[in-house]
């Protein structure tokens, strides 16, 4: 990654833009336009809507993942956020530029826009994954549109959650469904109908995950006659289509085209439909062996199964001195079919609640929002009565036989179900979001609604996926887990912070809280309130999910000591709002007096230091720690000034004289909060707001306020 060093854009090429534009004609760029502009984001904040439009470039060097090429890098507009843990995503979402937006994360030597900048990562739509970020330093965002695009889309940043387990491990099985046959050569990794697994758990299964194979965490060991504990096991999931009877129509077979001899051993756990407020538990702590087959190399073995259970296949070498190489074809009378298969049966959806599904052996539904369909399935979802913001569709955990993936469609709720008929044209959205491990499209129901949504194989492809409705742009999974923070003993008369790092986590990611008892609380619906009690107190958090109506709990022990004379500190300080519009350039100069030195700082952007500089505007808070334990909290907000507009006014006098024009500028805005007036500078060198007596010709001023902060300017007199 190559570093590169940031030059503000040139004034002169711009005040030249300016004199190709007619003179009633105000310049209308974004007010992130210039790096040191950039709005701040808060991680985990949600999604922020974003326009480039009229925006420009910046002057950097072009980004890694531009293709090369000088015209895809043309409106740039800019945002910066604080890094609350060394992982961090920054997603892309839906809006009119879609798959044509372009970002960039950049790392800076000093925390500031005029830093030395180092590229950490750029790619094309979807999403970038950061890791190695420093917690509390500032990293800044550059979107842009591929080419000459211009258009809104939607950008938010949280902490990346844990990476699923890899793909042929029991908590993530590879899932099979069967088909009336097995005529995929061997050497195939995962076929068009998703019936036949061919992979090497030595070197990592058919996505390439880890090298070093997956062992036998799960710690089972098959009723075959060797040993499996030592092996690298292989994990297959499928849901049986007939139950095993006489008829060649009712029998399931796994067949072993691979050049071993395999053991094939088959588990079921107890069933369980998810609720929103109860996901189940992962089966794999619980399984039943049902059997174990082991199944020469070339060779088929009938298996005794139930319509409808969903198995669990723990593929293992019946000679532990063998090659890891691992075959399954599984093969029935009766080929797998999604049970949403039609709209019709459409699996009805609840916000909050995650879905498995996958679009194998599905039949298509003629043309539809996304074009012509092939293998789609469908949901419906109707929004609650109280529904009051975006839902997103979140797609992830994609497995694909193809990487063209999958197609989104949600209708209007005009249009009802017609099976097998042509609905197009009549869509919310239709995304494509192809097979991202995360991707979301959103839209505004209105409540009461219901809405169909289809997944799509885009040319056919087959695909496992999940599937969540949410409120928020973050993906959020698991059950709602409420977390009031840890115990705390504190001195009488000071005060300190209830609730976790993150006070709820889990369900739709949107929650209410409620703290009792609420005296003493500077708010009891906060997430994390501060809390000064006059003596030992259990605090109790109530933690509801707005999309389903969950709720949970957790309880926090706040221990009153009178502290021995302990003496809390008494924080002041003095704020440096931001320059020019919203750069990160604040900074809060904190003095501490009282209580017994040294100090130590905790701040709410993870600084540690007395003073904090090259913040953005926003809210910040300390808490400052005398060294007898007392603690005090103090509050800042480093605010940004104004943008400024110019009107440019002209006018010709009615004299038969050489030079008859006058022009003059009438700004608004910006901050005048030292002399009350502006700094004019024209391009003939006049500094008053007007010019009179002058010729034929173009005129341009720069105007400046008390800030530094500038506008531009021009006026053609004929």
């Amino acid at each position: 990654m190559g570093q590169l060093v940031h030059i503000n854009k040139a004034l002169t090429i711009r005040a030249l833009l300016l004199l190709l534009i007619p003179w009633n004609i105000v310049l209308s760029q974004p007010a992130n336009d210039d790096l040191c502009s950039s709005v701040g984001l808060t991680v985990g904040g949600g999604c922020v809507n974003g326009d480039n439009t009229g925006a420009t470039t910046e002057g950097l060097t072009l980004p890694s993942c531009f293709s090369g090429n000088p015209s895809n890098y043309s409106h740039s507009v800019w945002y910066s956020f604080t890094a609350t843990d060394d992982s961090i995503t920054v997603n892309f979402g839906d809006g009119t530029l879609g798959i044509q937006v372009l970002g960039v994360v950049y790392g800076s030597s000093d925390n500031t826009c005029t830093g030395t900048l180092t590229e950490l990562g750029c790619k094309k739509g979807g999403e970038i994954k950061l890791t190695g970020l420093i917690l509390g330093d500032t990293y800044f965002i550059m979107v842009d549109g591929f080419g000459t695009n211009e258009g809104t889309f939607c950008i938010s940043i949280y902490e990346t959650p844990p990476p699923p387990p890899p793909v042929g491990t029991c908590d993530n099985p590879r899932d099979l469904f069967a088909a009336g046959d097995c005529n995929n050569i061997a050497g195939t990794q995962y076929d068009e109908q998703n019936n036949i697994i061919w992979t090497n758990t030595s070197s990592g299964d058919d996505d390439g995950s880890t090298a070093a194979g997956y062992g036998n965490q799960e710690g089972y060991d098959g009723g075959c006659a060797d040993s499996d504990l030592a092996q690298n096991a292989y994990w297959v999931r499928f849901t049986a289509t007939v139950t095993s009877a006489g008829a060649n129509s009712s029998k399931t077979f796994i067949d072993n085209a691979g050049p071993n001899t395999l053991d094939y051993t088959l588990f079921k756990s107890a069933p369980c439909t998810p609720t929103a407020c109860t996901p189940c538990p992962s089966p794999c702590a619980n399984l039943q062996e049902v059997a174990c087959y082991s199944v020469a190399s070339g060779g088929s073995q009938e298996i005794t199964v139930e319509k409808d259970t969903v198995y669990y296949v723990m593929i293992t070498n019946s000679d532990p001195n063998t090659s890891d190489l691992r075959y399954m074809c599984l093969r029935s009378g009766t080929q797998f079919t999604p049970p949403n298969d039609d709209c019709a049966n459409g699996e009805i959806a609840t916000a909050g609640v995650e879905y498995t599904s996958t679009n194998a052996n599905a039949s298509p539904d003629g043309s539809l929002c996304s074009g012509s369909t092939e293998n789609n399935v469908w949901f419906s979802w109707t929004a609650p009565a109280g529904w009051d913001t975006t839902a997103y569709v979140h797609m992830y955990n994609q497995n694909c036989a193809c990487e063209q993936g999958l197609q989104l469609s949600i209708y209007i709720p005009s249009i009802t179900c017609t099976p097998g008929g042509n609905q197009s044209g009549n869509c919310e959205i239709v995304v494509n979001p192809a097979n991202a491990n995360d991707f979301f499209g959103n839209f505004t129901p209105t409540p009461g609604s219901t809405y169909l949504i289809n997944i799509d194989g885009f040319a056919g492809c087959a695909c496992e996926f999940n599937f969540k409705i949410l409120s928020s742009s973050i993906l959020v999974t698991g059950a709602l887990v409420a977390d009031a923070g840890t115990d705390n003993t504190i001195c009488s008369s000071t005060s300190d912070t209830l609730g976790g790092n993150t006070t709820a986590t889990g369900g739709s990611g949107v929650y209410g809280y409620s703290w009792t008892p609420s005296t003493n609380l500077d708010d009891s619906t906060a997430a994390n309130p501060i809390a000064s009690p006059s003596s030992t107190t259990t605090y109790i958090v109530n933690v509801t999910d707005s999309a389903s109506l969950c709720t949970s709990t957790d309880t926090v022990i706040f221990t009153v000591n009178a502290c021995g004379g302990c003496t809390p500190p008494e924080p002041s300080g003095i704020v440096t709002n931001t320059s020019c519009g919203g750069g990160c350039t604040g900074s809060i100069d904190l003095t501490v007096t009282g209580g017994a030195t040294p100090y130590t700082y905790s701040w709410s952007n993870n600084a540690t230091t007395q003073d904090v500089n090259s913040v953005c505007a926003g809210t910040y808070t300390v808490t400052v720690t005398e060294n007898g334990g007392c603690d005090s909290i103090m509050t800042f907000n480093v605010t940004s000034p104004a943008g400024m507009t110019l009107n440019m006014q002209g006018s010709l006098a009615t004299c038969n004289c050489p030079c008859p024009g006058t022009v003059w500028a009438v700004p608004s805005g910006g901050d005048l909060s030292i002399d009350g007036t502006y700094d004019y500078s024209w391009s003939n060198g006049s500094k008053s707001f007007a010019q009179n007596g002058i010729c034929a010709g173009t005129y341009t001023v720069t105007v400046t306020d008390d800030q530094g902060c500038i506008i531009i300017g021009s006026r053609t007199i004929p």
